[in-house]
């Protein structure tokens, strides 16, 4: 056995894991090499009661800032125009300190969902680089689920009606991003760091509201009457920090949906859970430290936000100022004007305030001592503001399974055998949602079918008989099961997979949007059987759901909830028995990590879709200039010679510019702000990964672009001295002989004008204009 006291045990049985492989040829990255890795650092490690292997990674993933569509609202005309925030790939690796332990990896990606055409080619590009390490069983990537990112990555039909199919340059950016970051992550990683996690909560209403409570309310009175409201309140941490308490790393579960940017936005954005990374990353990296570049990497991740909404100050009528319907979400019986208010009139202003408002949550339970400290320390007393926290110890392991969500038998409660169906969406699904509202005249809660509808859908595909019965009272729109051309149009073979972090916690990974309800259940059911089964801690284990993980099939909706058809219910991919099917499957692979059930059938993965896949955006054109200009050269200048901070001024610059398409800048940016230096160089102290930056791009003519950049500095998280300012924009050009060439533009210099602030105080003025 292990000895705890000292760790004799385990550094002895890894010391000879460490003999076993000399001698042995081994390839970078492989098996033997990571146990060898693990032994020697194991081996060297100070003395702890219980330590892991970890480490965390950051890298852009940032697709398409132009002509693509935007994942999300399938809205056909929001096409991507510019940059607000660069996207970014969070990846963490774990392992214990058992011999051969394979590690586990954790991946939050600042888009709107995981895709397994995307998880299938990550694993087999990492696994080129740790061969034998990294794999379906153990590798979870979750999407954060903004609205704002590239679509075309999902390979089934009907996530790419809006985005004209398949986009290659999205799909390389999500795998190229995942990549680096997993494998920085692994390659920082150390022996003998600590997990902990803990949990709060967030007060009612700051930061989230249900936005379909007419469904959750038809679930059962008494259980309703076990939970304080119709949102989850709960924010989950695990956190990563070396032996002496200095940070690694940081991954953070709170259910909201990632719209508080609206169908109506072009720019490219990691919306509130974005910001909410940036921040914490900030506040911890310090002002040097470039965005994305820092040793400390946050993750604001998806859980079971299905039905959760950042729009807090509730839905109104846009034509009238009245309130809406509540049950059908309509406006005179239109959904086009029923919209929800985020906490500010700006979509921008309020991804910053719920995205700031769950940052100040997470770093309380972190232990910080207030937004403008710069380490954040170990202090218990600090870390008393957590409802609950926990030492990880015990294994770290993962149990996948691959299962055809659209034919498992499910087991009532009362008995009887339900099954769940083949895909299908209700009219509801049209209708959209208060965040994001449909077109023409569906509505939510809609039970009945409409003729004319009928009729059009039937020249699509007639749904049988079969279908219709099974999805009651669903009235089918899109019977996408039966719809098999030009290749499948939802998925139904989907993973399943639970990561087990020490006693601790319990991560359950699904590939869905659970409603509230729903995840209650889903983590009540298995956390009991993994208490019961001695794997999670009966006082201070935790369970936590990762949504929109490792693929998307939509909603997962509660029987109860499924009757009313709301757009989550209507978006139930499954029938009214989903949610009753995943968590049967789910507690086998939860059995299997507590010994009642032998290893789980690990399934068949589903059909590699990608030699089908149909693109039908054109690619970007050659570029040009009129006659007398040059790419690069300012067609606005700034309009100031001299700006005030006070005065809260948006500095901006046009410029002849070229697609971005031709070159994403993976890793770089499409601008810069600099600062005259006292050595007159000039230093960069903002790019488009900044939240106070903005690039804008727009079409001319059809061979014509201008790119304009924007600085806003009273939004800057630095201190800004004053001083003399530039604004800069790079790009790359295509050439009609298809060469590219790159070319920057710089605009004239101007004064900027501010009061001496240290970034404590700066700090200190953003949050207390955010937080009012």
């Amino acid at each position: 056995g292990m000895d705890r006291a000292t760790g004799s045990g385990w550094r002895g049985a890894m010391g000879r894991t460490a003999m076993r492989c000399q001698g042995k040829r081994t390839r970078r990255g492989g098996a033997c090499s990571l146990a060898l890795t693990l032994a020697l650092l194991l081996v060297q490690a100070p003395r702890l009661s219980w330590a892991a292997w970890a480490g965390a990674g950051i890298a852009d993933m940032t697709g398409p800032a132009a002509d693509v569509n935007l994942m999300g609202y399938a809205v056909p005309q929001q096409v991507a125009g510019g940059i607000h925030t660069r996207l970014w790939a969070r990846a963490f690796v774990m392992a214990d300190e058992s011999p051969g332990a394979t590690p586990v990896a954790f991946v939050s990606v600042d888009n709107g969902m995981a895709s397994y055409a995307v998880t299938r080619e990550a694993i087999a590009r990492l696994d080129k680089l740790f061969p034998g390490v990294y794999s379906d069983r153990n590798l979870c990537i979750s999407g954060t689920h903004t609205h704002s990112s590239p679509a075309g990555f999902l390979s089934n039909v009907l996530f790419q009606i809006t985005s004209l199919g398949f986009v290659p340059e999205t799909f390389e950016a999500y795998v190229t991003g995942i990549v680096r970051a997993v494998q920085r992550a692994h390659e920082s990683a150390k022996a003998g760091r600590s997990l902990r996690v803990a949990r709060g909560e967030m007060p009612r209403g700051y930061a989230s509201i249900n936005r379909s409570p007419s469904a959750y309310r038809n679930n059962p009175a008494g259980e309703r009457a076990l939970y304080a409201g119709d949102t989850d309140l709960n924010m989950t941490q695990l956190v990563i920090e070396e032996a002496d308490g200095t940070p690694v790393g940081l991954i953070n579960w709170f259910a909201v949906h990632g719209t508080s940017i609206p169908n109506t936005n072009s720019l490219l954005s990691g919306d509130n859970k974005g910001y909410a990374s940036h921040i914490f990353e900030h506040w911890v990296n310090g002002d040097n430290v470039a965005t994305g570049k820092g040793r400390f990497v946050a993750a604001f991740a998806a859980t079971n936000l299905g039905d959760i909404s950042p729009n807090v100050n509730g839905t109104v009528c846009t034509n009238t100022g009245k309130p809406c319907d509540e049950v059908h979400s309509t406006c005179g019986g239109k959904n086009e004007y029923c919209r929800g208010r985020g906490p500010s009139t700006d979509p921008f202003e309020s991804t910053a305030i719920i995205g700031r408002r769950q940052a100040e949550l997470a770093w309380r339970l972190y232990g910080g001592d207030g937004p403008t400290r710069r380490r954040v320390g170990g202090a218990a007393a600090a870390r008393a503001s957590a409802d609950r926290a926990a030492l990880v110890d015990g294994p770290i392991r993962a149990v996948h399974a691959f299962r055809d969500m659209s034919d498992i038998k499910v087991k009532l409660a009362d008995g009887t055998i339900a099954t769940t169906c083949k895909p299908s969406m209700g009219y509801s699904f049209a209708a959209g949602t208060t965040d994001g509202p449909g077109a023409f005249d569906f509505v939510q809660s809609e039970t009945t079918s409409n003729p004319f509808w009928e009729f059009i859908r039937n020249f699509l595909h007639k749904p049988s008989q079969e279908l219709r019965d099974c999805h009651a009272p669903k009235p089918v729109l899109l019977p996408t099961g039966e719809l098999e051309h030009p290749y499948p149009w939802d998925p139904t073979v989907l993973p399943l997979q639970i990561l087990q972090i020490g006693r601790q916690l319990t991560i359950i990974s699904v590939p869905s949007e659970f409603t509230t309800m729903s995840g209650r259940r889903m983590r009540g059911a298995i956390r009991e059987i993994l208490v019961a089964g001695g794997v999670l801690d009966g006082a201070d284990g935790m369970v936590v759901i990762a949504g929109l993980a490792n693929d998307y099939s939509s909603y997962v909706t509660t029987f109860e909830e499924y009757q009313v058809q709301r757009y989550e219910g209507a978006s139930t991919l499954f029938g009214p028995h989903t949610l009753e099917a995943y968590i049967q499957e789910m507690s086998d692979l939860a059995r299997s990590l507590t010994g009642e059930l032998p290893e789980v059938d690990p399934g068949t993965a589903p059909d590699d879709l990608l030699d089908k896949q149909i693109s039908l955006l054109p690619n970007a054109l050659p570029d040009v200039v009129a006659i007398g200009a040059k790419f690069g050269g300012v067609l606005k200048d700034v309009s100031r010679s001299v700006y005030d901070l006070a005065d809260r001024p948006v500095i901006s610059a046009s410029f002849h510019s070229a697609n971005p398409r031709h070159d994403l800048r993976l890793e770089d940016t499409f601008l810069a702000v600099e600062r005259l230096a006292e050595d007159n160089t000039w230093e960069r102290v903002a790019t488009d990964a900044d939240v106070d930056t903005r690039f804008l791009w727009s079409r001319r003519v059809l061979l014509s672009s201008t790119a304009t950049v924007e600085w806003r500095p009273a939004d800057s998280l630095r201190a800004l001295p004053s001083g003399t300012y530039r604004l800069v924009h790079f790009g790359v050009r295509k050439l009609i002989t298809g060469k590219l060439a790159a070319f920057k533009g710089r605009s004239r210099s101007f004064q900027l004008r501010t009061k001496a602030a240290d970034p404590a105080s700066w700090a200190s003025l953003a949050t207390s204009r955010l937080l009012a």
